[in-house]
């Protein structure tokens, strides 16, 4: 009786407030007026009978065919819950991100959350990491941010750019040195995202005098100008240190790019240019060339590349040139630094 009228000497304790209209059918006209009270359900139980419920002092469940006339009583929709597809309103495994939900959804990741990817958008991106998929610290990158990204370097990836030729601090100046397998020591220069030897390579490689000379002929020069090089030298195994290699045409272009085209942001200010201003902290000086064990250039700064073959030239108040390198003659090289693996 809780759900009937108290004029129909029931509770109303529910607050549904039925009263006993009784029924109507075909050939019998109302029945059990002040009785009974009797609702259609939208449940079909076979061809033209449905699932009705009569409410008297008791409430239950029976069929009724559509011959007869019942009363109604509506039920709002509830809303559609978010993060739901389909007519089943199967909950989206899309944990970090926008799902296709939604009546006429299918469950997909529309979109993941920055730092996430993955078909459930469960999987931290390259530069995030956690259980929330924060971003890395800066200079680290990787699915553990245990490795540092590119342009950063030593166990603490720190930043070696050297503006004007200067490290932001002596403890970063220290750090950012790499030692070849002859124990010589190199500063090392971040420009744009390519880690790249602050000074010219001077490990003895094969053969003085044909796989390798010294700048200007003197052996005095070594520590400030580095060796030159001959084409052959530059194919023998592990020329660079490992984790290192020779630039490319694309990394001479980036290095070329970030110079504004121009050679002086390169080049080390000396008697030969005076307007050079090294702002990018590369630190070029003039060692030449040798072709035919003779020294050419003094004026010109050519550093060669690896599988390209290409060589890239500086000269004072001029725009660099990225060129066809001549297998005969012997230049500067600078290693850059791999790409860091994920």
């Amino acid at each position: 009786m809780a759900l009937v009228s108290e004029s129909n000497h029931g509770t109303n304790q529910l607050g549904l407030n039925i009263l006993f209209s009784g029924q109507n059918s075909e050939g019998w006209g109302v029945e059990l007026f002040g009785y009974d009270a009797y609702f259609w359900t939208t449940t079909l139980k076979s061809e033209n009978i449905h699932l009705a419920l009569q409410v008297s002092r008791s409430a239950r469940f029976f069929q009724r065919h559509d011959g007869y006339h019942l009363s109604v009583r509506c039920i709002k929709d509830a809303p559609y819950p978010e993060d739901c597809f389909g007519e089943n309103r199967t909950p989206c495994t899309c944990q970090h991100g926008t799902c296709n939900d939604g009546l006429n959804g299918d469950g997909t990741c529309i979109s993941c959350e920055q730092g996430w990817y993955g078909e459930n958008c469960d999987i931290c991106t390259e530069g995030f990491a956690g259980e929330d998929c924060n971003i890395c610290a800066k200079g680290f990158t990787g699915k553990d941010c245990n490795i540092c990204a590119d342009g950063y370097y030593g166990d603490h990836c720190v930043d070696c750019s050297r503006p004007n030729g200067q490290y932001s601090d002596p403890d970063t100046e220290e750090a950012c040195k790499l030692t070849d397998s002859d124990g010589v020591k190199y500063q090392l220069v971040r420009i744009g995202d390519l880690l790249w030897m602050g000074e010219n390579y001077r490990r003895k490689v094969g053969t003085p005098g044909s796989d390798w000379y010294h700048a200007h002929g003197d052996e005095n020069n070594d520590e400030t100008y580095g060796l030159l090089y001959s084409y052959e030298t530059l194919q023998s195994d592990g020329f660079c240190p490992q984790g290192w290699h020779l630039p490319s045409g694309s990394e001479f272009e980036k290095l070329r790019q970030a110079a504004y085209e121009n050679s002086n942001p390169l080049i080390e200010q000396s008697d030969l240019c005076a307007h050079a201003t090294n702002a990018l902290g590369f630190g070029a000086r003039f060692a030449g060339t040798v072709a035919s064990n003779y020294y050419y250039y003094f004026n010109t700064i050519m550093i060669i590349g690896g599988t390209d073959l290409l060589y890239f030239q500086l000269w004072c108040d001029n725009d660099p040139l990225i060129g066809d390198a001549d297998t005969t003659s012997a230049y500067s090289v600078r290693c850059i630094m791999d790409h860091p693996s994920p």
